[in-house]
């Protein structure tokens, strides 16, 4: 017996489980078809098409693979194809996103050589009933019935721009056409998101750019990414001990991630300047002076957390990030050496403010232009990060995207409301942010694969 599948997505999550699937030995004996729901094509990525050569992914090359058990996927693409990087350099974002096509063609090649088919569907699942025995799937096209169906949407869209108000990373390619000519610009954020749109502001001529966020602050700085595997945190270990010493898990990993961090680093964590850009001069300083070797902790502390978060209470949860919301914000999106020195360079040609506001306070006067503080814009550029699509549940129907839902309920292990027969990975999944973002979607992948083929022999077995 063999099993219809159903994707909803076709993004980085939906190519690396297409990719992890068509590697599987148990492929062709277990699934008849697979469907994706890729409104805008499998394998796009908007963060890696159409950017600017200086604009470098913010995860090295050793962890940027589309498959768990195959680290150096992409480094060997790379070397293939005659690009010179090691393991812990950082790519252009365009390189990475050549990458993505040519796996998406590949994938498509190796399901019609393994005779499975694959057909990709330009539209968004809207909705999705789980019946008996079946799911049943509904888009604008029509219904579709499957045996399981895994949600790998990702981030939603946000409102449709305006003239002068945009988002990043939706609106990037308004952002790199429009000239901006002798116009004041706001962006709003100052995460990673809000760093890649200033790097496309640089060569614009404006006449000034500034930066409004809640912190004000950018993160830290990083000059390589080494995929140093942690000497301390260990998700297994930390259950273990946790049951055996009768503590809380909560207890546990705090003491994991104290002794993991000072294994690596020997110093203030804390924020030296409270003007972001003498901070930012700093950070730079310090990496091109010493590359601190801890860096690759960040990542391991996130993946960590995210797999322990759901044995946290609520109060745990709200200590955690009482406690270290300040330590995640600045260390836990630490972005390239390269990339710092563009910002500071931009930040500095413009003269740019960069301070502390509240977005809900922006006013728009009768010139329609934009008013925050005692400052005044031409255009804002909305860099503050997408929301995780929402998945909806009335009465047995579960709309995915639903207009003002704030009841996202995809934050499960893999299913949704203990449903069977739908999965959830990707950035819908995740508890916390993370960094090694590609790498957690690999190892999310490699987990519902294995979870799935297990269930679907089970039934057979039936």
């Amino acid at each position: 017996m063999t099993m219809k599948l159903v994707i909803a997505g076709g993004g980085i999550s939906a190519l690396s489980l297409l990719k992890t699937l068509s590697l599987a030995s148990e492929m062709k004996t277990l699934i008849s078809e697979v469907v994706v729901y890729a409104p805008y094509g499998l394998g796009y990525a908007p963060n890696f098409f159409n950017q600017p050569q200086s604009s470098l992914c913010n995860t090295s090359v050793g962890v940027m693979s589309l498959v768990h058990h195959l680290p150096d996927q992409y480094y060997n693409w790379l070397t293939n194809n005659g690009f010179l990087y090691e393991v812990s350099d950082f790519t252009p974002r365009s390189l990475y996103g050549r990458f993505l096509r040519e796996e998406a063609f590949h994938i498509i090649k190796t399901f019609k050589s393994l005779g499975i088919s694959l057909v990709i569907i330009n539209e968004a699942l809207a909705s999705f009933e789980c019946l008996d025995d079946k799911v049943q799937c509904f888009s604008q096209g029509g219904i579709r019935q499957c045996d399981y169906l895994v949600i790998a949407t990702g981030h939603q869209d946000r409102v449709s721009p305006t003239n002068n108000y945009l988002f990043y990373p939706e609106h990037q390619e308004q952002i790199m056409t429009a000239s901006f000519e002798e116009q004041r610009v706001l962006v709003l954020g100052s995460r990673l998101s809000s760093v890649d749109a200033i790097l496309l502001l640089k060569n614009k001529p404006m006449s000034q750019v500034d930066v409004a966020s809640r912190s004000a602050n950018f993160p830290a700085v990083r000059k390589k990414l080494l995929g140093t595997e942690p000497k301390v945190l260990n998700a297994d270990q930390i259950l273990n001990d946790a049951r055996c010493s009768g503590v809380s898990v909560y207890m546990q990993f705090i003491q994991a991630m104290n002794e993991e961090v000072d294994c690596y680093f020997d110093g203030t964590i804390n924020i030296t300047y409270e003007d972001p850009l003498k901070q930012l001069n700093l950070d730079i300083e310090n990496v091109i002076k010493d590359n601190v070797g801890w860096e690759d902790t960040l990542d391991n502390i996130m993946s960590n957390l995210n797999s322990l978060w759901c044995y946290f209470s609520e109060g745990e949860r709200s200590l955690f990030h009482e406690q270290y919301s300040d330590f995640i914000k600045r260390y836990l999106y630490a972005f390239p050496l390269k990339n710092a020195q563009q910002l500071k360079d931009t930040l500095e040609k413009f003269n740019s403010s960069i301070f502390a506001a509240d977005s809900n306070h922006i006013y728009v006067d009768n010139h329609g232009q934009f008013l925050l503080n005692s400052s005044t814009y031409d255009y804002i550029i909305d860099a503050t990060g997408c929301h995780k699509m929402p998945i909806f549940q009335q009465e047995g129907t579960y709309t995915i995207n639903k207009p003002g839902c704030d009841d996202n309920i995809t934050q499960t292990k893999f299913n949704v409301q203990g449903q069977n027969k739908v999965y959830v990975t990707g950035s819908i999944r995740t508890y916390l942010p993370v960094v090694n973002y590609v790498k957690e979607i690999t190892h999310f992948n490699q987990e519902l694969v294995l979870d799935l083929f297990k269930k679907i022999k089970n039934t057979c077995i039936v």
